[in-house]
């Protein structure tokens, strides 16, 4: 191999490996966009979990509730009838 024919070879490589380079700035960017665009989507998400967790909660505090006026409805009822 003559010492004209490496350096050819080099050249390609290194090109390639910069052509590699450009392509894999260029994803960064494009995926630092994206990343950018979904952490709203992502906040807002959280924030509706939060909501739907406190929902739940106010659920089962109320179920609660309901169920201790129940017990106290049929109390009621069952000593009226004795």
């Amino acid at each position: 191999m003559t010492m004209d024919s490496v350096l050819n070879q080099l050249e390609a490589r290194i090109e390639e490996f910069a052509n590699a380079y450009r392509e894999a700035q260029s994803r960064v960017t494009e995926l630092e966009k994206r990343v950018a665009d979904l952490e709203p989507r992502a906040a807002e998400r959280d924030d509706v979990t939060r909501r739907i967790e406190a929902l739940e909660k106010q659920r089962d505090e109320l179920a609660d509730r309901l169920k201790k006026v129940l017990e106290h409805i049929d109390r009621v009822l069952t000593a009226s009838e004795e």
